[in-house]
């Protein structure tokens, strides 16, 4: 359940929000969850809301931001976001780290990390279909 929500767009291409809610799990004291995002080209245009009144331009914003871009040219806008349950600095140091690569690199990442792990990994038994859906679970 969402308690309060604090947005803010701090530049042509990156959003900072902090979201505090409850009921995660049964009785499950409030909590915070920083993020930051950051995407791949400019704003063409952005704005945020508060208790349902849409604001063009405005950068803060108690309920939430829409972000715009011209796609005229490239239709595909690739997002990075980070979070951190500590603070809004973890979050953009967590960025910072982890963030600055497109969607194809972290995924061929990924493809050869999970190859290298399945290398190891022998199975026996079961049809093709069985051993398909265990390699690519």
């Amino acid at each position: 359940k969402n308690i309060s929500t604090e947005v803010e767009v701090l530049d042509s291409r990156t959003v900072r929000t902090a979201i505090t809610g409850s009921g995660f799990c049964q009785d499950t004291e409030p909590y915070t969850v920083y993020t930051i995002t950051r995407f791949d080209r400019p704003f063409a245009s952005y704005g945020t809301w508060d208790d349902g009144t849409v604001t063009a331009g405005a950068r803060t914003g108690g309920d939430g931001a829409y972000v715009r871009f011209d796609t005229t040219k490239d239709r595909t806008v690739e997002a990075t976001t980070a979070l951190s349950y500590v603070d809004a600095r973890g979050a953009a140091l967590n960025l910072r780290a982890e963030g600055g690569h497109s969607f194809d690199a972290v995924r061929r990442g990924a493809e050869r990390t999970w190859e290298k792990r399945l290398d190891d990994v022998r199975v026996r038994g079961g049809d093709d279909t069985l051993r398909r859906t265990f390699y690519s679970s």
